[in-house]
């Protein structure tokens, strides 16, 4: 993974301090030599890694979209007590 891509996820989650940081070690440890494994069982890891970031991704999502429904129904009741 690019430190980008490792760079991209945690502020969606909010995350706010230490990405890059992070980023940096995270991406040095994927590259440290102990850590490969044959090509196929690497991209067999990197897939699951992908869908599990998708997975934390809509978590994040459906957080917004809860605070968002909320944030919603307050205005609402507070308009028609101003009725």
């Amino acid at each position: 993974m690019t430190r980008t891509q490792l760079t991209v996820v945690p502020p969606r989650a909010g995350r706010k301090r230490g990405i890059k940081e992070r980023a940096d070690r995270l991406q040095d440890a994927l590259r440290a030599d102990w850590a490969h494994r044959p090509p196929l069982v690497e991209e067999a890891l990197g897939e699951q890694m992908r869908a599990l970031l998708v997975q934390l991704e809509a978590v994040h999502r459906r957080r917004r979209l809860a605070e968002a429904v909320e944030g919603a129904k307050r205005l609402s009741l507070s308009t028609r007590t101003l009725r």
